[in-house]
């Protein structure tokens, strides 16, 4: 895995690091039910040479793979699965 830290510049002049968490990481587990709906997991490599997977509420800042704009927002995932359940409606 890449350990390059990526700033990426805000309006504010401040800096977001995009560093990778140590010893760790970022997955994407496929449901059984929807296949296209990719949950973010964390696999964290234990001292003793195991590994522990767990749920990465961290979003997609931590993910080298995603080209982050933080003007632009992070991507809609969730819209077309949610539309497609068919039980909930839009409101005006």
């Amino acid at each position: 895995m890449d350990s390059k830290v990526i700033p990426v510049k805000t309006s504010t002049s401040e800096l977001i690091t995009r560093t990778p968490l140590p010893a760790s990481q970022k997955i994407y587990v496929s449901s059984e039910t929807m296949p296209d709906v990719k949950v973010p997991m964390r696999q964290i490599s234990l001292t003793d040479g195991t590994s522990v997977t767990v749920y990465d509420t961290s979003g997609p800042y931590t993910d080298p793979a995603i080209d982050i704009d933080v003007h632009k927002g992070i991507a809609d995932v969730r819209s077309q699965w949610i539309e497609a359940r068919a039980d909930t409606e839009l409101r005006p």
